[in-house]
């Protein structure tokens, strides 16, 4: 799990905002909103940077602040969409010469969802760098790895739930409305998320088991065979020594 790659692959999407975005058809009311989108989109796209770069410094708190402003900035370019009437801008994707504007708002709406992505990302990553190696020198010996299981189960199933969103407002998108050398990056992008909700999910539909074997049900006992392979037996190697882990909470 590389938690810094995923974030650099979420912050792509608004990416496309600036370069896509065109309300040329609505004289100056068209005009002054395209112009407000376009700079609170740029603005929530430097501060999905700012946050992914606190994710890589272990700058938690600063990176939560970042997808916070992200998500503002994108809800705002959003609301200014919306005074062109959500009703037309949803019927405009249907239209070769103003699907422009669909895609563009389905792009801000999609940068939100990252935002909020990001922010459960930012507290994954938080929570599994406050944990010390329990093999180490550390004399805190109380870590418990199932209340982190638990802790990073809740923000999965954040980040699993806004990918959905992603992926259903990438859906929308025209790809015909992207200059030619994003074409390719988005549906690179829309190739990616399909997979990485597939990992998520996978995680959470097995979540049951991680919290079982964590001992989360009851103590539990686990004895561990340690074999060499250069003895050779029926098992796969001559068991020299063994293990016996107790695991409770």
């Amino acid at each position: 799990f590389k938690p810094q790659k995923t974030a650099f692959q979420f912050a792509a999407i608004p990416l496309f905002i600036a370069s896509i975005l065109g309300i040329s058809a609505f004289g100056a009311k068209g005009l002054w909103i395209k112009g407000k989108v376009l700079g609170t989109s740029q603005e929530g796209y430097l501060n999905l940077n700012s946050a992914i770069d606190g994710i890589k410094n272990q700058n938690f708190e600063a990176s939560k602040l970042e997808f916070e402003k992200s998500y503002e900035n994108f809800s705002k370019a959003s609301g200014d969409l919306d005074e062109m009437g959500n009703v037309f801008i949803e019927i405009s994707r249907f239209f070769p010469f103003s699907s422009k504007l669909s895609s563009g708002k389905n792009l801000v709406e999609a940068g939100k969802h990252v935002a909020i992505a990001g922010k459960a990302l930012n507290e994954i990553v938080k929570i599994m760098s406050s944990f010390e190696n329990p093999l180490g020198n550390n004399e805190n010996k109380n870590i418990s790895f199932l209340e982190m299981f638990q802790s990073t189960e809740k923000e999965i199933r954040s980040v699993n739930q806004e990918l959905e969103q992603i992926q259903e407002n990438l859906d929308k998108i025209n790809i015909d409305d992207l200059p030619t050398d994003k074409k390719q990056q988005l549906i690179a992008l829309k190739e990616k998320l399909p997979l990485i909700s597939d990992i998520t999910n996978n995680f959470l539909d097995n979540s049951g088991v991680f919290v079982d074997l964590l001992g989360g049900n009851g103590p539990r006992k686990y004895l561990f065979l340690f074999q060499n392979n250069q003895e050779m037996r029926a098992t796969g190697g001559f068991i020299g020594s063994y293990g016996l882990l107790d695991i409770s909470g």
